[in-house]
């Protein structure tokens, strides 16, 4: 139980990122075909629910999560213009979420009913969000979420959150009455994001990506999984990334297929490739998408 809480309050802290991506209203989310459930699907072809999302109408309202047969459901909360305001596990365990007309402008999470994270956003002339700054408050929220820069897989993949996290555990615990400071640019082709750098006080992050124009992404200006990732930000699919670090010779890069219904994605694979030494190493995640008929 007190690990599904850690991984949920991940979840809440990143989901609150990447929930607030238009060049009209940032913080608006009403995809013309709406995500109903998530599956996740094992090496086996074994299939387990990962996700529920309810609707009412045009306004996503709750997520329940499921992992090794615990659920817990996070709550969404708009104000009249229909932008999102809070992400809500408990009364304790919360994000508040600010704008300026219809910019974003900062979000701050609420961990145990104690401010943990503060993150402001930049726009560009475009008006898409351009990046943003986080400041983390506890070396605990750090462990929890802003690790989450560097691992992509805390839920989907715990092998690889383990072995990648041990550095930056280590880190945290060095500076735990510190707080954890990191920046995020985004660089944008049409209504793309071709490249996140994420600069941290050890090293920069570079991720370059490629994408299916034809296909859409039913994620764009939602949510994503995690904070290394452009699926809220990106109209499109994406097909290729490379990632790159300051301070490893590591390098990554993310295969992804698909299988469609029209333009959009009922399977979703990406191989997670690992190259360090001379050696590589893969590890998979598998989805299946419905849809609210």
């Amino acid at each position: 139980m007190k690990r599904f809480k850690i991984l949920m309050m991940a979840l809440l802290a990143t989901s609150c990122i990447f929930s607030f991506t238009s060049c009209e209203k940032d913080g608006v989310y009403n995809p013309d075909k709406k995500i109903s459930a998530i599956y996740m699907v094992d090496d086996n072809g074994k299939k387990e629910l990962f996700q529920t999302w309810t609707w009412d109408k045009k306004l996503l309202t709750s997520i329940t999560t499921s992992i090794s047969n615990v659920s817990q459901t996070m709550n969404l909360s708009y104000n009249k213009s229909k932008q999102l305001t809070c992400i809500q596990l408990d009364n304790n365990n919360r994000s508040d979420i600010e704008y300026d007309g219809k910019q974003l402008t900062q979000m701050i999470v609420y961990t145990d009913g104690e401010a943990s994270a503060v993150y402001r956003f930049t726009h560009n002339s475009d008006k898409k969000i351009s990046g943003y700054t986080v400041e983390a408050n506890d070396s605990d929220f750090g462990m929890r979420s802003a690790n989450l820069v560097n691992t992509a897989f805390l839920f989907i993949a715990p092998e690889i959150a383990e072995a990648e996290t041990q550095h930056f555990v280590a880190a945290a615990t060095s500076e735990a009455k510190s707080a954890q400071k990191y920046e995020v640019t985004l660089t944008y082709t049409d209504d793309n994001v071709t490249e996140m750098v994420i600069k941290k006080a050890d090293g920069t992050e570079t991720r370059t990506y490629t994408y299916n124009e034809s296909k859409l992404n039913p994620f764009y200006k939602f949510l994503a999984y995690s904070e290394n990732d452009t699926y809220s930000f990106s109209k499109n699919c994406p097909t290729h990334c490379d990632i790159k670090y300051t301070n490893s010779d590591r390098t990554k890069e993310i295969k992804y297929n698909y299988t469609f219904d029209g333009k959009y994605p009922i399977q979703d694979n990406r191989d997670h490739v690992t190259h360090l030494l001379g050696t590589s190493f893969t590890t998979h995640e598998r989805y299946v998408y419905e849809y609210s008929k």
